[in-house]
């Protein structure tokens, strides 16, 4: 295990994560329309931004695919997304 790869795959999980978190929290909420029904998350199928970024951080710490693992955390809001809106047609 190298040290090097790690503190580089956590010091991007760090800026990606907060990046992540403000985007997927924002979009769940109920983007910038207003918010009738009451509840604080109305659209949860944007909370799969972190799921992927999850992903994402695992193949990084665990299999060391340092390529694959930097590319789903930055890619996480596109991925994330094109997921949510699948999820929300086939319902």
């Amino acid at each position: 295990m190298n040290f090097k790869e790690t503190k580089i795959i956590l010091i991007n999980a760090i800026l990606s994560g907060i990046i992540l978190l403000i985007i997927s929290t924002f979009l769940a909420s109920g983007f910038i329309a207003d918010n009738y029904s009451g509840t604080t998350w109305p659209v949860l199928q944007f909370i799969s931004f972190l799921l992927m970024w999850l992903l994402g951080l695992l193949l990084g710490l665990f299999l060391r695919i340092n390529w694959l693992s930097l590319s789903l955390m930055y890619t996480a809001p596109i991925t994330g997304y094109i997921i949510a809106v699948l999820i929300m047609f086939f319902e």
